[in-house]
């Protein structure tokens, strides 16, 4: 299973999942099974890595980029010259 299809499966659960820092945030913590909470603790570190602002942020460039081709390069370089500052907000469990 990649990272890709585990968080698939964990949306598909109606899990909310994100990081903050080096913690790893999922919610509600009842729709995950022992079978992909096991899961989730021995690929923490790619499941964080998954969710890495920097990475999102440059492929949100990336997509934008091909999407509206007259965007000037100004524009774009500006934006892949940012970092992107977020947290998702997990509020509270069920």
């Amino acid at each position: 299973m990649t990272i890709q299809d585990l968080i698939e499966e964990l949306v598909q659960r109606g899990v909310r999942i994100g990081r903050e820092g080096r913690s790893l945030l999922f919610q509600p913590k009842s729709a995950v099974p022992p079978d992909l909470l096991d899961q989730m603790k021995a690929r923490k570190a790619e499941i964080l890595a998954f969710f890495d602002p920097d990475k999102v942020w440059q492929e949100v460039v990336e997509r934008l980029e091909i999407a509206h081709p007259e965007t000037p390069s100004e524009i774009i370089e500006l934006l892949k010259n940012c970092r992107a500052e977020w947290a998702p907000s997990m509020g509270s469990d069920e």
